[in-house]
C-alpha cells in the first residue's frame, strides 16, 4: 500500500529526467535515463557483433519492458509474467518455479 502511495507521488517531471519502473508490486526503481536492460543488451550484442534477431530474452515484470520494445530480440515471458509482457512476447513459457526458462530454451536453441 505505502509502495503505491509513493508511486502515485512521484512528479511527472521524475519520468522526463529519470527511468522510472514498478518491477515487483514491493519494488520502485530508478535508473539514469536511458540506463535500461533493453539498452545494455541492445549495445552488447552491438559491440559483440551478434546479430539482434540470435538474442533470446527473458521477462515477467516492469523492469524488463524496454527488453520487449526491441522487435529484433526473441521475447519470451514467463509465465506468471505481467500482462505488458505477455502482449509483446513471442512465447510464454512456463514460471520459474516450474523450469519456465529452461522449457524456452529446449524449444527454440537446443
Amino acid at each position: 500500500d505505502q509502495i503505491n502511495k509513493l508511486w502515485n507521488t512521484i512528479p511527472d517531471w521524475a519520468f522526463d529526467k529519470y527511468d522510472i519502473v514498478r518491477s515487483f508490486s514491493n519494488t520502485i526503481e530508478l535508473n539514469a535515463k536511458g540506463a535500461s536492460k533493453g539498452n545494455a543488451l541492445t549495445e552488447l550484442a552491438d559491440r559483440l557483433k551478434i546479430n539482434q534477431g540470435k538474442v533470446m530474452v527473458f521477462g515477467d515484470q516492469g523492469n524488463d519492458i524496454s527488453m520487449f520494445e526491441n522487435p529484433n530480440f526473441k521475447k519470451v515471458a514467463m509465465g506468471n509474467a505481467i500482462e505488458i509482457i505477455k502482449n509483446n512476447a513471442d512465447y510464454v513459457t512456463d514460471d520459474n518455479d516450474h523450469n519456465g526458462i529452461a522449457k524456452a530454451v529446449k524449444k527454440f536453441v537446443l
